[in-house]
């Protein structure tokens, strides 16, 4: 699942010869950091997306960030945000993209140290939660959850990028992975696509054949609204 297109250059011969097929997938959105600090980011920035910034990120002052490698005393704080943010995407690819409710726990639990979570509050409230991989030269963005209640008015979706960006640079990290939806929005980060597949078969040799055929037909990026929007406007990194 989610293979990239740089990894499908190495291993795409061998798994054909294996027997699978694959079907686009949707594309991930990455944005490279080669930035000192996060004041050459913004100004890298079209102007109007930097003044756009600067707003949000000034409305959002009062925000206190903490970072975290251990979660137990606000899980289920934690699971309340994942559930509304579940429940108020606007496309789901159902068991694509689900996680079960202990995935927080058990990844911070065995990861050792690479998972980490970003926790914004208000007041002392927890508004919003980012969590994420960080690895040497990468951090790869998982999930996020959210108090719809002001999420819209507090701008919470723009600072947790843009906390998650300033964590990257001054950790001296190049590259953040923000995943696969909100692609519009993700864009006026500076965001690039990069391409990426489902490799699947079926045993039988009747239905194998079939889905062999039929395989390369189906994608999940022809039904993505976002991307249907987007249209050529859409950024991609092998382009």
């Amino acid at each position: 699942k989610d293979v990239s297109n740089h990894v499908a250059r190495h291993t795409d011969d061998t798994l054909r010869e294996a027997g699978f097929t694959r079907m686009a997938s949707l594309p991930v959105a990455t944005l490279a950091l080669p930035c000192a600090t996060f004041e050459n980011y913004l100004k890298r920035m079209p102007s109007r997306h930097r003044s756009e910034f600067r707003a949000k990120l000034k409305r959002a002052g009062d925000i206190a960030v903490e970072f975290r490698d251990d979660i137990d005393d606000v899980y289920d704080e934690i699971i309340t945000l994942y559930r509304a943010t579940r429940d108020n995407r606007k496309q789901s690819y159902e068991a694509f993209d689900e996680v079960p409710e202990a995935y927080f726990r058990e990844v911070m639990r065995q990861s050792t140290g690479q998972a980490r979570v970003m926790l914004c509050r208000i007041d002392g409230r927890l508004v919003s939660f980012n969590f994420f991989l960080v690895e040497k030269d990468r951090v790869i963005g998982k999930l996020l959850g959210m108090d719809y209640s002001i999420a819209r008015e507090r701008n919470l979706y723009f600072f947790n990028i843009l906390a998650v960006i300033r964590f990257c640079i001054e950790n001296g990290i190049g590259e953040l992975q923000t995943g696969q939806t909100s692609y519009g929005v993700k864009l006026r980060f500076g965001c690039k696509l990069e391409r990426s597949w489902v490799y699947f078969k079926h045993r039988g040799i009747v239905l194998g054949a079939l889905f062999r055929a039929i395989g390369p037909r189906l994608s999940f990026d022809a039904v993505d609204p976002d991307l249907a929007r987007l249209g050529d406007k859409a950024v991609y990194l092998d382009t």
